[in-house]
């Protein structure tokens, strides 16, 4: 929810205390402790705080953000040459040189991608029913993991030091620290800690978009940071045209040359004007379309919907509104994209509710989980991996081996992604067991997880999970829609022999990453952390099926009953599917990853796209009115 809390903020920022230090180097900095919500109203805590003079963004200590953000418990140690090693006995050691501005990780897998907290607010009472047994990490060719050294410094940004500490930007830190999906973001002189999964944050911003006016202090920082995030953390997904660009040159001089539009982009970026910085970052977003994903401009357009009375969304409105009408430029161009997306998913949509209304037996449903049946096939049909998936399955598939069924479909034609653990709890449950596979693009280390699930759910690890099997014939429905993880769940399931009917999957490789600007707005990148095949290959470009049920965008044969029994037959694997599989995979090698409470490494891996919600606008009728549409293209964690 949304509360209005200016006042509050407002006292918040009377009684903090302020006071004058110098920081090594001779820089003259200030001071300041500021208050912390620690993901809600009633949880606060205070940060000390550093301030260049002018600059309304607070560097932050790194240890402070890894202690809230994560389990663990991080420390940081001044070095005899003037370094600081942030450190914990679980994560490892990230060592801040703030002369030269580098920072290193011998690991950085180890020390970003475990003991996060969750990501998304679960109940008390939550019970775990994955959990990861064996995790390696290595490289395509050595069993030595690469170390990572990031030069923030050529991007501008500094580490300073207090002479007992090392602070780095609020947003730097936050945003390298992405993938343990929390953020933090300062905003009218308080620090916010949000789960960027959880659709409606606990706080308003509307503070933001009360003026036209951008902080001239933080343009070339905002700029200087989104070329540090993409030039190190994005993750060049094959549908993105610019990925081979960026990947060569870089963020800033693919921007200069990659064309007019990129170029009109970097000049938009560096605007003191909110709505060109608008315009600047949906051109940035029609030249990293890459399905779903990466959307600059996701925090900038929502708030058109959740502040519409504010000076800023009257006018971005209206920008939209004129783009539309023109029928021209990237901006309408942009638009159009996102209703040509849309329409393929509403004709796809409709065409399941038709075909379940009229042939299939609803047995069982679940706030948007059903289980329909027509004679000896039933269908598994959900539009999200979430939690809430796992319970309805199993209750599924013990419905289905009771009761003479004999074809079991798992939907994910309109499935957008979600979390992992819950595609690795189905996934086990058909084959006999999971592992995940990530490529890590930023240091090229392949990281490897084997999981074990609670197939009886009776939350306990034990050899009982062993006895709980299905003799069922499975296969996964799949179309262009089935994205992120609803396209990595068949990519692994065709590689043990389940058969993959309907359409070619969506893609989506890379993890979802949610990121922060230093005025507090969001956006988001395909991050550097991508899902892959057992043998490094990504899987951006989908799985073909067995059998294809679609004609274009006719998607009447895709829930046929007629059609979905025939595609079944003789899709049960072989016998020796399963050892097929297992003498596949890599051995086991690399350095072998201590795993001691990795609570949401999933949601690191996870693909889910999270509500990245784009603006369409369509012209009912030409020189006429035009209607507004703020759409979820993805609506998945």
């Amino acid at each position: 929810m949304r509360r209005i809390i200016s006042a509050l903020a407002a006292a918040v920022i009377l009684i903090s205390s302020v006071f004058s230090v110098t920081a090594a180097g001779g820089d003259g900095l200030e001071a300041k402790q500021i208050t912390v919500y620690l993901y809600s109203l009633e949880e606060t805590d205070t940060f000390d705080c550093l301030f260049k003079d002018g600059v309304d963004l607070p560097y932050i200590a790194p240890e402070d953000f890894l202690n809230v953000a994560y389990v663990s418990d991080f420390s940081t140690v001044k070095n005899s040459d003037g370094t600081f090693t942030v450190t914990s006995p679980d994560n490892g050691d990230m060592v801040i040189d703030p002369e030269d501005d580098v920072i290193h990780f011998d690991s950085f897998e180890e020390f970003a991608f475990f003991n996060a907290n969750s990501i998304y607010e679960r109940e008390d009472d939550f019970v775990d029913y994955v959990t990861d047994i064996e995790g390696y990490i290595y490289t395509k060719d050595s069993d030595d993991p690469n170390s990572l050294d990031i030069d923030i410094g050529k991007y501008g940004i500094d580490a300073v030091t207090d002479g007992e500490n090392v602070y780095l930007p609020i947003s730097v830190v936050s945003n390298m620290f992405a993938c343990s999906y929390q953020s933090a973001l300062y905003l009218d002189g308080v620090i916010y800690f949000n789960r960027v999964m959880d659709f409606e944050t606990y706080f308003d911003s509307s503070s933001l978009y009360e003026t036209l006016d951008r902080d001239p202090a933080l343009i070339d920082e905002t700029y200087n940071e989104m070329c540090f995030v993409v030039d190190n953390f994005y993750g060049f997904p094959v549908k993105c045209k610019a990925s081979d660009s960026v990947r060569e040159k870089g963020f800033d001089r693919t921007l200069d040359e990659y064309s007019s539009v990129s170029a009109e982009a970097k000049r938009l970026l560096h605007s003191t004007n909110k709505i060109d910085f608008l315009k600047g970052l949906i051109y940035l977003d029609t030249i990293f379309d890459d399905g779903g994903h990466t959307s600059f401009s996701l925090g900038y357009l929502t708030a058109t919907d959740y502040y519409p009375s504010s000076p800023y969304a009257t006018q971005a409105i209206s920008l939209l509104t004129q783009a539309a009408s023109s029928g021209r430029g990237p901006v309408f161009e942009y638009l159009m994209s996102m209703m040509e997306t849309y329409e393929p998913d509403t004709k796809l949509e409709s065409a399941k509710n038709a075909a379940f209304a009229a042939d299939y037996e609803e047995v069982n449903s679940w706030d948007g989980i059903v289980l329909y049946r027509n004679g000896d096939t039933v269908i598994f049909s959900f539009d999200e991996f979430l939690d809430e998936v796992v319970e309805p399955f199993k209750w599924s598939l013990d419905y289905a081996a009771e009761n003479g069924v004999e074809n079991f479909v798992i939907d994910l034609s309109t499935n957008g992604g979600g979390s992992t653990e819950p595609m690795t709890y189905m996934l086990d449950m058909m084959i006999g067991e999971c592992s995940t596979f990530t490529l890590n693009e930023t240091t090229g280390n392949i990281l490897e997880d084997v999981y074990l699930a609670d197939r009886n759910l009776d939350e306990v690890f034990d050899d009982n999970d062993l006895e709980v099997s299905y003799d069922l014939n499975f296969a996964i429905l799949t179309s262009s829609a089935s994205f992120s993880a609803a396209n990595l769940m068949p990519c692994i399931a065709k590689e043990y022999g389940i058969r993959i009917i309907g359409e070619r999957s969506g893609g989506g490789t890379c993890a979802l990453s949610i990121l922060t600007l230093p005025d507090s707005a969001i956006y988001s990148i395909s991050s550097s952390i991508k899902l892959t095949y057992k043998d490094g290959r990504d899987v951006d470009g989908g799985v073909d099926p067995d059998v294809e049920l679609t004609n274009g965008y006719d998607y009447s044969d895709l829930f046929d009953i007629d059609n979905i029994r025939s595609a079944m037959k003789d899709g049960k694997p072989a016998d020796k599917t399963k050892d097929k599989a297992d003498t596949a995979k890599p051995e086991k090698h690399g350095k072998q990853i201590s795993v001691v409470k990795k609570e949401n490494v999933e949601g690191m891996i996870s693909t889910d796209t999270a509500f990245i919600i784009s603006a369409a606008i369509v012209a009912l009728c030409a020189g006429a009115a035009t209607a507004v549409i703020i759409m979820s293209k993805k609506k998945n964690r």
